[in-house]
């Protein structure tokens, strides 16, 4: 046995894997520090200016505070983007106003910058308190459209009968299911073709329709900038029951 080839692979060996575990341990620690580095980085913002390489969230997890940190480190502990966008809809909606309606049997939250204006004895309309300061002095506003926002209607299963939505040379319409408060219902989603009073062409109008005591509520967005408003709206809706 020729000892001096063994020694000599052997050697090579150990060398080789020394090599390996150095590379190995080199590519660790540069890991660490890159995460650490992104850590200290992000943790230089405060959580208004948090940016979009990181994530806003506790430092820990039973933690309450919240601060500006690594994606890594967030998603570590358990938080992650679409928790802080909860956070920041919960912020928004802590201090609304609840609206119920005890004849037809419904209750909801809005933002507390807004009012509610009596159209008719089946019809509400909900928009930001200039607007509905503008319809108290003057009646009729700005003639309807986009003005009269957020509308919730009553109707008679004799009225609904007659209830249709569709589209025409100068509406485009989609239809689909929604669900509010667990009863199905309808959606259609109305897209302005043309100008009209008190709409521009590419303006959207959506309804949901859903069965409530022993007829239908319908709620209509009218004015789609205020569509996240919108579906906050109707997520807080609870239907009440006799």
């Amino acid at each position: 046995m020729n000892w001096k080839k063994i020694l000599v692979y052997g050697t090579m060996i150990i060398v080789i894997l020394a090599v390996i575990l150095f590379l190995t341990w080199e590519s660790k620690n540069e890991i660490v520090i890159q995460v650490e580095n992104n850590e200290i980085q992000c943790q230089e913002y405060s959580e208004n200016e948090c940016p979009d390489n990181c994530i806003v969230c506790p430092p820990c997890e039973a933690c309450s505070s919240l601060g500006c940190n690594s994606a890594e480190f967030c998603e570590g502990i358990g938080f992650d983007r679409e928790w802080y966008e909860m956070v920041k809809i919960q912020r928004k909606t802590i201090d609304w106003q609840t609206y119920i309606n005890e004849e037809y049997d419904f209750k909801f939250n809005y933002p507390n910058y807004w009012d509610n204006y009596l159209l008719s004895d089946t019809n509400i309309m909900f928009a930001p308190q200039e607007i509905v300061d503008e319809l108290e002095r003057y009646p009729g506003g700005r003639g309807g459209g986009k003005y009269l926002t957020f509308i919730i209607r009553y109707y008679t299963k004799d009225e609904y009968k007659d209830y249709t939505r569709t589209g025409d040379e100068f509406t485009d319409i989609s239809t689909g299911d929604i669900s509010i408060d667990g009863i199905a219902g309808d959606s259609f989603e109305l897209t302005a073709l043309a100008d009209a009073p008190g709409v521009s062409k590419g303006d959207v109008s959506i309804y949901y329709i859903i069965p409530h005591n022993n007829g239908y509520l319908e709620f209509n967005l009218i004015d789609n900038q205020y569509i996240d408003i919108f579906n906050e709206m109707i997520k807080s809706i609870t239907l009440l029951y006799d």
